[in-house]
């Protein structure tokens, strides 16, 4: 089991009083499985995207990835971990506006040194910006690219280090039919390639390539009926 989240929760304070933005988790991805999550803005996907990626501390319940606890690892154990095994696709604008389109990309790998030298990482920087049609846009600025442009170097960037994991927080939301897809194709070659993804959107049509969807109400995961997902929004 790649990931398994058990009885998770997450409690907040809001004028005065206390509610559950995650309330009692469970959710368990194979190696190889894309998991869609759908819900209403509010009903609590982006914190639990956060803590499965170990950004956000859990009130309550565990998080096991490949069998290890996110409780046992120091901040910067916990850091290096998701550095080199969690892909993260945070909603909204992500990128360093100081930075250049593949110096954006490799910043995951200036932070913590991986084990090739820095030729080889940018050889494999500049073929990924060739995958996702962007290897012409590499010293670009983001201010200079298109919301479109901006997710697809983003989720570039989520792939760098070849995680086992993609977490992916409405990758679709406010791009154009014609950038919808070009995303959806880059999940695929992803998951095509045996790695695991967790999508989480309001759109229902973005989750046709997933083996299994859930829906998130008010904090609440529940699986649903695949051939059922399209009636959920």
């Amino acid at each position: 089991m790649l990931l398994e989240v058990s009885a998770l929760k997450k409690m907040y304070r809001r004028r005065g009083e206390e509610f559950a933005a995650v309330d009692h988790v469970d959710l368990k991805v194979e190696t190889g499985e894309f998991v869609g999550i759908i819900g209403k803005s509010g009903s609590g996907k982006s914190t639990l995207l956060n803590l499965i990626a170990g950004l956000l501390e859990p009130t309550e319940g565990t998080i096991l990835f490949n069998g290890i606890s996110y409780e046992k690892m120091t901040v910067n154990e916990k850091s290096h971990f998701r550095n080199r095994k969690i892909g993260f696709i945070p909603q909204g604008k992500s990128l360093l506006n100081n930075f250049t389109v593949i110096d954006n990309l490799r910043m995951p790998l200036y932070i913590f040194k991986n084990k090739h030298d820095a030729a080889s990482e940018l050889l494999f920087a500049e073929d990924l910006l060739e995958k996702i049609g962007m290897k012409k846009l590499a010293d670009e600025y983001p201010k200079n690219l298109s919301g479109g442009e901006q997710r697809r170097v983003a989720i570039a960037r989520a792939l760098i280090q070849l995680p086992d994991l993609l977490l992916a927080d409405e990758p679709t939301s406010d791009l154009d039919e014609v950038t919808k897809k070009e995303v959806l194709r880059l999940f695929k070659l992803f998951h095509n390639s045996g790695k695991s993804l967790i999508m989480v959107t309001h759109q229902r049509d973005s989750l046709e390539l997933a083996d299994s969807v859930y829906k998130m109400e008010s904090g609440v995961l529940n699986e649903i009926n695949e051939k059922k997902a399209a009636r959920f929004c």
